[in-house]
């Protein structure tokens, strides 16, 4: 049933909770206000006026995607744009929060603003479109963070749509082969189903223009990373053809700010990609790699720094400006990694994995940690992870 007037439309995914019946198990409903009634971002009076037009004339799901087409052009410029990088997702796709305000960073839609550091800045727009109910949370932190986002199925069409008329994203899919064919191509979404694989990005494709690359299942010929020499953005996810080798010449890429492999094969990163100097994000979630190449502390620009369960790298004092440090096995670094811990003045989150393998050793190791954690003075967040029972 719909509001009986425009004025109890409070935000757009409240009528999407009331299109839908409550009992269906694909109902969305939103955790920011779990009472229907709940009064979240009121349009304003010419909005307020169509859809009210819209709701008594056409109550039908044509009618809800104009609705949100015109909360959408509500938005202002910037958040515009944040909405359209959801387009280069596929549907019902869940993205961490950090890494989504990392590329929000990285494409210049959020910058240093009014005293903000720029990801503080994208952390208020998070929070603005999650307010507007444009963004729903999806998962949590310890510490009741919004730790991963997704937007609702109708929105991702109407934003999809959007972002083609703009030429925002170009998506190749296993049944869209024909979207490759614009002139211009700024950002490239590429996925699949685990059941239908994609054999390569053709070559008549022009890729200079690319900033950002976004791979999500698997190609079966991965493309020469010399196809993108501008690229800003590179997200592989879910890739189970990825091998080592297909990351030759990512050096070559010297504008690259994120890097992001998750659930690869890969066992090794390239030995030189300590020449990455405009690099902020390196994340690395389910791959084979365990160490870092030496190269890893020329990367000055580094915030963001993870690798399940690897060693620290030694040299880590050069490398001040990392933020965050996440899944290193303490025990299996050298202590002399663990020491310079300390010298991170800039850390605000650490996430540590600890496994004791020999007591005298992790002793020290534990000695040492807790030396370095008392000079973090600007550290916010502290995890420590192991086996049940094993004590710091």
């Amino acid at each position: 049933m719909w509001p009986a007037s425009a004025s109890e439309i409070v935000c757009c995914e409240t009528l999407l909770f009331d299109c839908q019946p409550h009992e269906e198990p694909d109902s969305w409903h939103c955790p920011c206000f779990p009472d229907q009634g709940s009064k979240g971002v009121v349009c304003n009076r010419d909005v307020e006026e169509v859809v009210s037009s819209l709701i008594e004339n056409s109550p039908t799901l044509e009618a809800m995607s104009q609705i949100l087409s015109l909360s959408y052009d509500n938005l202002p410029y910037h958040l515009k744009a944040c909405m359209l990088s959801f387009s280069v997702f596929p549907e019902d796709y869940i993205t961490n929060s950090t890494i989504l305000l990392k590329r929000w960073v990285a494409e210049g839609f959020a910058t240093e603003k009014h005293g903000l550091a720029a990801m503080d800045t994208a952390e208020s727009y998070l929070h603005e479109l999650i307010n507007r109910c444009m963004i729903q949370p999806f998962q949590f932190s310890y510490d009741n963070k919004v730790y991963t986002v997704r937007v609702h199925d109708l929105m991702h069409d109407l934003i999809v749509s959007k972002s083609a008329e703009q030429n925002f994203v170009t998506r190749i899919t296993s049944q869209q082969h024909a979207t490759i064919s614009r002139d211009k191509i700024h950002r490239l979404s590429v996925f699949c189903t685990e059941q239908e694989h994609i054999s390569c990005i053709p070559d008549r494709a022009e890729m200079t223009h690319v900033r950002s690359l976004v791979i999500i299942g698997c190609i079966e010929q991965f493309p020469s990373l010399l196809r993108f020499r501008f690229l800003q953005i590179l997200e592989i996810i879910g890739c189970g053809f990825l091998k080592n080798e297909d990351l030759n010449n990512i050096e070559k890429l010297f504008g690259l700010k994120m890097l992001v492999l998750f659930d690869v094969p890969v066992s090794q990163l390239p030995t030189r990609i300590g020449e990455l100097n405009q690099l902020e994000l390196l994340l690395g979630q389910k791959t084979r790699v365990k160490e870092f190449p030496n190269s890893i502390i020329q990367l000055k620009k580094l915030t963001h720094l993870q690798l399940d369960n690897s060693k620290l790298p030694e040299g880590l004092t050069s490398m001040k400006g990392l933020q965050k440090l996440v899944n290193f096995d303490i025990c299996s670094s050298s202590t002399k990694a663990v020491l310079e811990l300390g010298d991170l003045i800039n850390m605000r989150m650490l996430t540590v994995y600890w496994n004791p393998r020999d007591t005298d050793v992790c002793n020290m190791h534990g000695e040492y940690l807790i030396s370095s954690l008392k000079k973090l003075s600007n550290l916010q967040e502290l995890y420590i992870r192991g086996p049940v029972g094993i004590g710091l």
